[in-house]
């Protein structure tokens, strides 16, 4: 990686919508894709346009990894998923719906 990749690297998480594994796991549901629970990883699949994204299993409760973040908005980006913006702004929207209702339970 370049100084210019890390420096934009770096400019996006600082400006990255926060959010939970949770709510980004109701964001891909959404987006069409189901989730396997694998042995130490949570893959995500959509079919429709052959996306396979892979994400270490975590705390559905912990905050999105900046670089998780990155990964999956290129993914969905490059496979014309989700266009640029679009993917913050349903993120934006899980983090808004979540803080009106409770937790569910895991």
């Amino acid at each position: 990686m370049n100084s210019d990749q890390e420096h934009r690297m770096g400019s996006e998480a600082e400006s990255l919508t926060t959010g939970t594994y949770r709510q980004l796991d109701s964001v891909l549901k959404t987006l069409g894709f189901s989730r396997i629970e694998g042995e130490g990883a949570t893959v995500y699949r959509q079919i429709a346009k052959d996306v396979v994204i892979v994400l270490p299993r975590v705390d559905p409760q912990e905050e999105i990894e900046p670089r998780h973040w990155i990964a999956v908005r290129n993914a969905l980006e490059a496979k014309a998923i989700a266009p640029a913006g679009i993917f913050a702004d349903l993120m934006s929207d899980a983090v808004k719906a979540a803080s009106a209702t409770p937790a569910p339970s895991d």
